[in-house]
Protein backbone atom coordinates (compact mmCIF):
# COMPACT_ATOMS: atom_id res chain seq x y z
CA UNK A 1 0.00 0.00 0.00
CA UNK A 2 2.83 2.41 0.84
CA UNK A 3 4.58 1.68 -2.45
CA UNK A 4 1.35 2.33 -4.34
CA UNK A 5 0.67 5.60 -2.51
CA UNK A 6 4.25 6.77 -3.09
CA UNK A 7 3.93 5.99 -6.79
CA UNK A 8 0.62 7.84 -6.97
CA UNK A 9 2.07 10.83 -5.11
CA UNK A 10 5.08 10.94 -7.47
CA UNK A 11 2.86 10.63 -10.53
CA UNK A 12 0.57 13.45 -9.44
CA UNK A 13 3.57 15.60 -8.52
CA UNK A 14 4.96 15.09 -12.05
CA UNK A 15 1.65 16.28 -13.46
CA UNK A 16 1.72 19.46 -11.36
CA UNK A 17 -1.22 18.70 -9.09
CA UNK A 18 0.23 20.97 -6.38
CA UNK A 19 0.17 23.92 -8.76
CA UNK A 20 -3.38 23.12 -9.78
CA UNK A 21 -4.45 22.96 -6.12
CA UNK A 22 -2.78 26.31 -5.36
CA UNK A 23 -4.32 27.92 -8.44
CA UNK A 24 -7.73 26.53 -7.50
CA UNK A 25 -7.46 28.00 -4.00
CA UNK A 26 -6.52 31.37 -5.50
CA UNK A 27 -9.35 31.25 -8.04
CA UNK A 28 -11.79 30.35 -5.25
CA UNK A 29 -10.72 33.28 -3.08
CA UNK A 30 -10.76 35.75 -5.98
CA UNK A 31 -14.08 34.37 -7.23
CA UNK A 32 -15.64 34.76 -3.80
CA UNK A 33 -14.33 38.32 -3.57
CA UNK A 34 -15.83 39.09 -6.96
CA UNK A 35 -19.16 37.54 -6.09
CA UNK A 36 -19.22 39.44 -2.81
CA UNK A 37 -18.53 42.67 -4.69
CA UNK A 38 -21.14 42.01 -7.39
CA UNK A 39 -23.87 40.36 -5.32
CA UNK A 40 -23.96 42.12 -1.92
CA UNK A 41 -27.09 41.61 0.17
CA UNK A 42 -28.16 45.28 0.44
CA UNK A 43 -28.05 45.73 -3.34
CA UNK A 44 -29.22 42.30 -4.53
CA UNK A 45 -32.15 40.38 -3.11
CA UNK A 46 -30.84 37.21 -1.49
CA UNK A 47 -27.22 38.37 -2.01
CA UNK A 48 -24.20 37.70 0.19
CA UNK A 49 -24.07 39.35 3.60
CA UNK A 50 -20.40 38.45 4.22
CA UNK A 51 -17.25 37.29 2.44
CA UNK A 52 -17.62 33.95 4.23
CA UNK A 53 -21.04 33.43 2.62
CA UNK A 54 -19.58 34.26 -0.79
CA UNK A 55 -16.67 31.88 -0.21
CA UNK A 56 -19.05 29.09 0.85
CA UNK A 57 -21.18 29.67 -2.26
CA UNK A 58 -18.09 29.67 -4.49
CA UNK A 59 -16.88 26.40 -2.96
CA UNK A 60 -20.29 24.80 -3.47
CA UNK A 61 -20.41 26.02 -7.08
CA UNK A 62 -16.92 24.73 -7.83
CA UNK A 63 -17.66 21.33 -6.33
CA UNK A 64 -20.88 21.22 -8.38
CA UNK A 65 -22.98 20.97 -5.24
CA UNK A 66 -25.18 23.87 -6.31
CA UNK A 67 -26.95 26.44 -4.22
CA UNK A 68 -30.28 28.12 -3.60
CA UNK A 69 -28.78 31.43 -4.73
CA UNK A 70 -27.96 32.24 -8.34
CA UNK A 71 -26.44 35.56 -9.40
CA UNK A 72 -28.80 38.29 -10.50
CA UNK A 73 -26.36 40.87 -11.90
CA UNK A 74 -24.74 40.47 -15.32
CA UNK A 75 -21.26 40.63 -13.77
CA UNK A 76 -22.15 37.97 -11.21
CA UNK A 77 -23.54 35.69 -13.92
CA UNK A 78 -20.39 36.02 -16.04
CA UNK A 79 -18.20 35.31 -13.02
CA UNK A 80 -20.39 32.33 -12.11
CA UNK A 81 -19.97 30.95 -15.63
CA UNK A 82 -16.19 31.39 -15.51
CA UNK A 83 -15.94 29.73 -12.09
CA UNK A 84 -18.07 26.78 -13.19
CA UNK A 85 -16.03 26.36 -16.40
CA UNK A 86 -12.79 26.44 -14.43
CA UNK A 87 -14.14 23.86 -11.98
CA UNK A 88 -15.14 21.49 -14.81
CA UNK A 89 -11.67 21.84 -16.33
CA UNK A 90 -9.91 21.12 -13.02
CA UNK A 91 -12.06 18.08 -12.28
CA UNK A 92 -11.38 16.82 -15.80
CA UNK A 93 -7.65 17.34 -15.28
CA UNK A 94 -7.64 15.50 -11.95
CA UNK A 95 -9.68 12.64 -13.40
CA UNK A 96 -7.30 12.36 -16.35
CA UNK A 97 -4.27 12.39 -14.04
CA UNK A 98 -5.67 9.54 -11.94
CA UNK A 99 -6.76 7.60 -15.02
CA UNK A 100 -3.36 7.90 -16.70
CA UNK A 101 -1.69 6.74 -13.49
CA UNK A 102 -3.85 3.62 -13.24
CA UNK A 103 -3.67 2.85 -16.97
CA UNK A 104 0.11 3.21 -16.80
CA UNK A 105 0.33 0.86 -13.83
CA UNK A 106 -1.90 -1.65 -15.59
CA UNK A 107 0.25 -1.54 -18.72
CA UNK A 108 3.46 -1.89 -16.67
CA UNK A 109 1.95 -4.81 -14.81
CA UNK A 110 1.10 -6.59 -18.06
CA UNK A 111 4.58 -6.02 -19.45
CA UNK A 112 6.03 -7.68 -16.36
CA UNK A 113 3.64 -10.60 -16.66
CA UNK A 114 1.75 -9.86 -13.42
CA UNK A 115 -1.82 -9.88 -14.75
CA UNK A 116 -3.35 -11.20 -11.58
Amino acid sequence: ANRGMNALRAGLRRRGLGYVAALTALVSLLGAAGMYAFERAPEVEGGFSSFGDALWWTAMLMTTMGSDFWPRTAEGRVLCLLLATYAFAVFGYITAAFASFFVGRDAASRLQGNDG
